[in-house]
């Protein structure tokens, strides 16, 4: 049974990930049939909507299994945050691709809303980092919402950028939806404090993480941190096979941004309910959770299994078993029974009942010469009076001694 469902659970990891990777490879020969012209018309429209959909319903999907799985509420709350950031990316480049052709002013509006996600998601990384290893109600300080005003500054330079062409320098003078442009001074301030972030990043994984050989378990999260990096680089210097094979920003580094943040629960870095199942399964502790029904959901392998009749008593009051005790007491949809090992407690109590026995023993000994103690006293105490009152009566009767032969003389001359 437990061969069979560790089988089951693999199938289902593994079904899941084969699941994502057909989804994203059927995106990207979307984007290919649409780049390419190889369908026209509505059907091209409806292309381009289907490569949307799946993105970002996969966004929504991780969104929603980061709400069921991470335990601490702050973690929680930042990687959702980082989930809706992403969601917003994916809306503002699917409005700017699909439905605003020909409206150049919103189309701008979107390209610069891009950098809204683009520098937040890794401040919100950030706070998922400093998070770590902290209890359940932790928050972040005060002094890390400083950093939100680099954010601000920059998210509003970008923003306005068609007042001062100081990210964005349109060769033509003009912001329009296709017209050639250059990267502005400001624009690379932007991304060395992007660079920043995702530095920060690493650094607080590496110092907060308490998982034994952290060292090795970060490797696995930083590899598509590097990747996103040098996809940075080929973009920027538009590297024409970059382009070609993936010049869709927003889809690569939410693909990125979600690799990162699965791969930091999948090490084990970010807690999560992951592997809480074989956690439990692996206990020393007999152990079984149950529904109302009694039917056993999960049970440790040092677990023993008991009657339904037996666990409803437990339910009621713990039930002695001898040596052991079995104890119940209610979870969400059920109860958790365990075994409670109370031989030694037994065998202390055993002793204790000894001991007393012994007291009471030694005591009716005692209280015995006490009361022998009491009668030699007693005896003393009676002889010592007798001697004192003869030894006090001793010369009367002396006197009445020679008045009774004065007595006997004198009768004696008297009847001579």
């Amino acid at each position: 049974m437990k061969k069979i469902r560790d089988e089951v659970r693999g199938l289902n990891r593994y079904g899941k990930m084969i699941l994502v990777v057909v989804l994203v490879i059927c995106a990207m020969v979307s984007r290919m049939i649409v780049r390419y012209d190889i369908v026209t018309g509505p059907l091209n429209m409806g292309v381009s909507i289907l490569r949307s959909g799946i993105y970002i319903g996969l966004i929504i999907a991780w969104g929603v299994s980061i709400r069921k799985r991470v335990l601490h509420s702050s973690v929680r709350h930042y990687l959702l945050a980082i989930d809706g950031l992403l969601l917003f990316w994916m809306f503002l480049r699917t409005c700017k691709y699909l439905f605003l052709e020909g409206l150049d002013p919103a189309r701008a509006f979107c390209w610069y809303a891009f950098y809204i996600p683009m520098l937040c998601i890794p401040l919100m990384a950030i706070f998922v980092a400093q998070c770590l290893g902290e209890v359940e109600y932790y928050t972040v300080p005060k002094i890390f919402r400083l950093l939100y005003l680099p954010n601000i500054f920059l998210i509003l330079m970008v923003m306005t950028n068609h007042y001062h062409f100081f990210v964005f320098d349109f060769i033509g003078g003009i912001a329009g939806a296709n017209m050639p442009y250059r990267y502005g001074t400001e624009y690379f301030l932007v991304v060395a404090w992007m660079a920043v972030e995702i530095i920060a990043f690493i650094l607080l994984l590496l110092k907060k993480s308490h998982v034994p050989g952290k060292h090795k378990g970060i490797i696995a999260p930083v590899i598509p941190i590097f990747a996103g990096v040098f996809y940075a680089i080929g973009y920027i210097l538009r590297v024409p096979v970059l382009y070609e094979l993936a010049g869709d920003m927003t889809s690569v580094y939410s693909l990125l941004m979600m690799s990162v943040c699965e791969l930091c629960i999948q090490s084990g870095l970010i807690p999560a309910k992951e592997f809480y199942e074989e956690l439990f399964r692996a206990s020393v502790i007999g152990a079984q959770i149950v529904d109302e029904q009694d039917s056993i959901c999960y049970i440790s392998d040092s677990a023993k299994r008991f009657d339904k009749k037996i666990m409803k008593m437990a339910k009621e009051q713990p039930v002695d078993l001898g040596k052991e005790r079995l104890l119940a007491a209610k979870v969400h949809g059920g109860y958790v029974l365990w075994l409670d090992d109370i031989s030694k407690i037994k065998e202390l109590l055993q002793n204790l009942e000894d001991v007393g026995k012994e007291l009471s023993r030694k005591n009716e000994i005692l209280k015995a010469e006490i009361s022998l103690e009491e009668k030699k006293v007693q005896a003393k105490e009676q002889a010592r009076l007798y001697d004192k009152i003869a030894m006090e009566v001793k010369p009367q009767l002396d006197v009445l001694t020679i008045h009774k032969g004065y007595i006997l003389v004198s009768d004696s001359g008297i009847l001579n």
